[in-house]
């Protein structure tokens, strides 16, 4: 489907670019709505921050991905990817967080040092498509999570990542610092 689509196309914009944009458009609506006001709400801030953990193991996958010579070597953690911190830490933190406060300023640095890994990576992942803007010109160019099911990697991933971002930064922001 993603073939006979164009999405899969190269031009630009990248129909593939302009999916991701709109998504994380969507994700800040969904965030700060009333949606999110009952995800963030009804959630502790342990929950949102051990969230993220799900990125350890998805990088691990990455990881496997490179060695397998599906994806370059940039987005995997041997080359510029370090989104696996963010997994491990958001596993450690947030059950710290469980059973005692934190303050508050860590909690920010931790959120915003995590959501700039992931801009980090989504611009790596973009630099490295077959686009004529292109920066990193080594093999395999990053087309693998254009197919089916790497697909998800993008298109629900990174917005799933983004959104929890995002919801500990409404948490935190109503003034929640304590599990």
């Amino acid at each position: 489907l993603t073939r006979w689509s164009g999405f899969r196309s190269f031009e630009l914009p990248p129909p593939f670019l302009i999916t991701v944009v709109t998504g994380s458009i969507i994700v800040a609506f969904l965030v700060f709505g009333p949606f999110g006001k009952k995800v963030v709400t009804g959630a502790s801030l342990a929950g949102l921050v051990m969230f993220q953990g799900f990125r350890f193991p998805l990088e691990l996958l990455m990881h496997r991905a490179f060695n397998e010579g599906l994806m370059p070597v940039q987005m995997s953690y041997e080359g510029r990817n370090l989104d696996i911190l963010t997994g491990i830490s958001g596993l450690i933190l947030g059950s710290i967080l469980y059973w005692r406060p934190l303050p508050k300023p860590l909690i920010w640095l931790w959120n915003l040092a995590g959501l700039g890994l992931l801009i980090n990576i989504v611009g790596i992942a973009i630099l490295s498509t077959p686009v004529p803007f292109r920066q990193f010109l080594n093999d395999p160019p990053n087309v693998w999570v254009l197919n089916v099911p790497f697909v998800w990697l993008p298109m629900v991933m990174v917005l799933a990542a983004l959104f929890g971002h995002l919801a500990v930064a409404r948490k935190l922001s109503c003034g929640e610092a304590t599990p």
